[in-house]
């Protein structure tokens, strides 16, 4: 149950995102009368760069992929005896666990089984994770406080803006020592200190080491892929924090030529 070792070279090179900043995809493969089916050959292909990796079911059935970058993927399943099984468009977040439990009919390979809904019955998200996962899209449209993307937790339930007092430290208003911090510092989960969050930056620490808060706050909204942003019941390798978890992921590039373009105001002579 494991990635094949020349897909997981293709997965994973080019980039250097932590275990924090990616996604989990697994599951049961089942027949038509929800018998297991072990051996059966799954893969996973991302829509956007076609980059492609497979395991097998174990012998109770199941499969896992660990370490999934953010995007949008294809899952096709084989086994002999049975027609191929295909599902596309399943959203993978980070920090998140997507469960796809495809169920396999007897026929021929040459037949396929195309599954297009995402309904609740074919595709789950685990639940006792606490927070929420904004999308390049919201990070983009959506009003940004000193223009970091983490304060986007301002409307998460759990989640207010400390008040009643100045806070200090990096990410200065100003550029220089002495300024009042915007770097998201002030926001108090579930009843913490400010002081408490972990900030990260593509799963990597981004913690202010003088007050708290980003150390490096990412401004430009066109290079989020993700925010990612946990209140409570989250996994013990983020440690460290008594208050949310705040991961700001960056977009890897796909195989389409895009770009975007800002018009700034002409001032007037």
């Amino acid at each position: 149950m494991k990635w094949t070792f020349a897909a997981a070279l293709l997965v994973f090179a080019g980039t250097a995102y932590a275990q924090t900043s990616r996604g989990t995809i697994t599951g049961t493969v089942l027949d038509a009368t929800t018998a297991i089916v072990r051996g059966a050959r799954i893969t996973l292909i991302n829509e956007e760069t076609g980059v492609q990796g497979s395991t097998v079911t174990n012998e109770a059935g199941l499969f896992r992929f660990d370490a999934v970058d953010p995007g949008v993927y294809d899952i096709m399943v084989s086994h002999p005896g049975f027609r191929d099984y295909s599902t596309a468009g399943v959203s993978v977040e980070a920090n998140r666990v997507i469960t796809v439990d495809p169920r396999l009919e007897v026929g021929a390979a040459e037949t396929r089984i195309e599954v297009h809904d995402e309904s609740s019955e074919l595709l789950t998200k685990d639940g006792p994770l606490r927070g929420g996962n904004f999308q390049s899209r919201e990070a983009r449209d959506l009003p940004l406080i000193s223009l970091d993307p983490s304060s986007l937790a301002r409307i998460l339930p759990g989640a207010t803006e400390a008040a009643g007092s100045t806070i200090w430290g990096g990410g200065y208003t100003n550029g220089g020592g002495g300024g009042i911090n915007s770097n998201g510092v002030g926001f108090s989960i579930n009843g913490q200190r400010p002081r408490g969050n972990n900030y990260l930056l593509d799963g990597i620490d981004d913690n202010d080491i003088f007050i708290g808060g980003s150390e490096q706050v990412l401004t430009i909204a066109d290079a989020i892929e993700e925010v990612s942003v946990q209140t409570g019941n989250f996994g013990v390798e983020f440690g460290r924090a008594g208050g949310g978890v705040f991961n700001v992921v960056t977009k890897s590039g796909g195989n389409s030529v895009h770009g975007t373009l800002l018009a700034l105001p002409v001032p007037e002579v």
